[in-house]
């Protein structure tokens, strides 16, 4: 009966020590959970931080591309605006007379230098 008392003993021994290994198992995987966890929050909100990022960044995009369009449009009509002005500059050359070997001032009156011209070439043919 002894050898069985003891037997029952060892048993139980054995058996408190699985137990106490089984909660530190227990303690362990708990921790490693927790550790897990934190880990997790950490990412999930690195990744929300990145998804807002992203979502501003989208935001910007279509900003960029309407500006680009609208850059692209203003081109075109700085290219409408330079095409009329050189078509003005040459209808400007086209209908105005041109005096060689006659100093411009700003001054004087246009129809007065023509007269005076005029009246220079009248005497010179006189003479």
């Amino acid at each position: 009966m002894e050898q069985e008392l003891d037997g029952v003993k060892k048993s139980l021994r054995d058996l408190e020590k699985s137990i106490k290994a089984a909660w530190d198992s227990i303690n362990d995987i708990q921790e490693e959970t927790k550790t897990h966890n934190d880990y997790k929050k950490t990412c999930q909100q690195s990744l929300d931080s990145h998804c807002q990022e992203l979502d501003l960044l989208k935001v910007n995009c279509k900003k960029v591309d309407s500006q680009q369009a609208e850059i692209e449009n203003l081109k075109k009509r700085l290219l409408e605006e330079q095409e009329k002005i050189i078509a003005l500059e040459n209808y400007s050359r086209r209908e105005n007379l041109r005096f060689k070997n006659v100093p411009e001032c700003k001054d004087e009156n246009c129809m007065d230098v023509v007269y005076d011209l005029i009246d220079m070439n009248i005497m010179n043919i006189n003479v």
